[in-house]
């Protein structure tokens, strides 16, 4: 049988007139494996049976990612220890936009007047980052905030209400006709920011989605769910990782050459695999 791409949305096959080569997975390198993993979008906790029988082409790394050759040299390219595929891009970055808030009266805001209404929304100023501090807040303690207009008291008569994984967002209008947009947090290249953050400290941690998902779903909690939090995880979350994988590496092996350089040797040990 054929051995196919096992990189998402490929179709290069393991034939002789393949001008690609087609890679193993690391099985032996638990972290470097999970990296390969989540970069191909996959489960992390994949059985390793299944894992031992996935391939990825050579299309799906760059030319930095292979052992450089001196001139002359005509071997087949090897890997280095370290590469990763190239993440999927899984989410479009779009371009940034300006936040909306609404803003009580005690905040200096501004109005925009047309011929059917009093516009109160300003750009929402950034608060912090992301270590600023975040509540849980049950959903008729926040609504209670949207019963009554902001700009001139009376009843708010119609509410809009979308959410994005942990991003809550409220449009109004009451009777008056003024309206307002509130939301949670802010959008980061149109992606709401505590679905990022959320998100990196799954990864950062070291637990999985599951078991966050399974806590987050005893307390109704919303939070992004799992295709999103992969596909943040491989086009944002990954790059990361790998990059202070490599800078880590790559230190250590300049501190390895510069003891060889005094005189002193270095031990190395191995699992045979």
């Amino acid at each position: 049988m054929v051995q196919t791409c096992d990189y998402p949305g490929c179709t290069n096959k393991n034939v002789a007139a393949s001008p690609h080569t087609f890679k193993r997975f690391p099985v032996s390198d638990v972290a470097l494996r999970q990296l390969w993993l989540i970069a191909l979008g996959f489960n992390v906790n994949t059985k390793l049976a299944k894992v031992k029988k996935l391939r990825v082409c050579s299309a799906h790394f760059s030319n930095d990612d292979y052992v450089s050759l001196s001139p002359g040299q005509r071997k087949k390219r090897v890997l280095k220890s370290a590469a990763v595929p190239a993440p999927m891009n899984s989410i479009e970055a779009p371009c940034e936009r300006e936040d909306s808030t609404f803003i009580p009266l005690s905040s200096e805001c501004t109005s925009t007047r047309s011929s059917s209404s009093d516009v109160s929304i300003v750009g929402a100023e950034r608060r912090g980052d992301w270590s600023e501090r975040k509540w849980i807040v049950n959903e008729l303690a926040l609504m209670e905030l949207f019963a009554t207009c902001y700009t001139c008291g009376v009843s708010i008569t119609d509410k809009k209400i979308t959410s994005s994984g942990s991003k809550i967002k409220i449009e109004w209008t009451c009777l008056n006709h003024h309206t307002g947009v509130w939301q949670s947090c802010p959008d980061v290249r149109g992606i709401p920011e505590n679905n990022l953050v959320s998100s990196a400290a799954i990864l950062f941690t070291g637990t999985t989605q599951n078991e966050i998902a399974e806590w987050a779903d005893l307390l109704n909690l919303q939070l992004p769910k799992k295709t999103a939090y992969y596909s943040l995880q491989s086009t944002y979350m990954i790059p990361v990782v790998h990059k202070a994988y490599t800078d880590m590496q790559e230190k250590k092996l300049s501190e390895l050459k510069e003891k060889a350089s005094y005189g002193g040797h270095t031990d190395i040990g191995g699992d045979a695999k």
